[in-house]
């Protein structure tokens, strides 16, 4: 081989491997930035979906199971205590009324907490699923969210939170307290109050009582969870 070929084949494989070192590192730098777009996008949309949902279990337990009561509850200085006992019958929410009412809350209120993500993004509807467990509140969110740009493009649907809020129980036990009281209309069980493995506090008012439950182990909206209901007095 002639000493000009073999220069121009070690310039060629020179070349080679610099074409190849720059494409490794774009595409090195690239697949980094898509990582880091995913993990920002995962991290901002499950803060807003804690955070909307912390909002809307806060608002379920103060105003009795439901998100937005309608007719039977009194304006207290916890807020709007719902009966769940009115006219000497059982008027509460089930459990799945109130999970129904915070994937509604959730859904109608996620989008503008994600409309301060700094970069620029596209979102699709979300669909959002509550579930009560014995110990937390799981919400499942489906949200078509991407990031497109020159370089990458970056897309997310699923995203979970878990409450640790025992909102089940705190419900059970309300309906314990009601069962117990429109059994006995002028009493409250002892053995129910005393047996409950969540405190409960019980203010009396002219025309009705409000019972508190509170889950002190919890945090939503940065204050420990209440489930506030009213109960229609019967008078001696």
């Amino acid at each position: 081989m002639k000493k000009g070929q073999l220069t121009v084949f070690m310039i060629a494989g020179i070349l080679l491997l610099m074409i190849l070192g720059i494409s490794l590192l774009l595409m090195t730098k690239i697949a980094s930035q898509s990582s880091r777009q995913d993990t920002d996008i995962n991290d901002y949309v499950v803060s807003c979906l804690k955070l909307t949902a912390d909002e809307g279990l806060d608002r379920l337990g103060r105003n009795g199971g439901l998100i937005a009561p309608q007719g039977r509850y009194e304006n207290q200085t916890f807020g709007r205590a719902y009966y769940w006992i009115k006219n000497r019958g059982a008027t509460y929410p089930s459990i799945e009324d109130g999970m129904l009412g915070l994937a509604g809350y959730v859904q109608d209120n996620i989008v503008s907490c994600l409309d301060n993500f700094s970069g620029s993004i596209n979102i699709g509807e979300p669909s959002v699923r509550c579930q009560a467990t014995a110990k937390s509140v799981v919400v499942r969110m489906k949200l078509p969210v991407s990031i497109v740009t020159d370089e990458s493009a970056v897309k997310r649907s699923d995203f979970e939170v878990i409450l640790p809020v025992m909102y089940a129980k705190a419900h059970s036990l309300g309906e314990e307290i009601v069962s117990s009281r429109i059994r006995h209309p002028l009493d409250f069980d002892l053995d129910v109050l005393s047996s409950a493995e969540l405190p409960v506090h019980i203010l009396t008012y002219k025309e009705h009582h409000v019972i508190v439950i509170t889950d002190k182990n919890s945090r939503v909206d940065s204050r420990a969870f209440r489930l506030i209901f009213a109960i229609e007095r019967q008078k001696d």
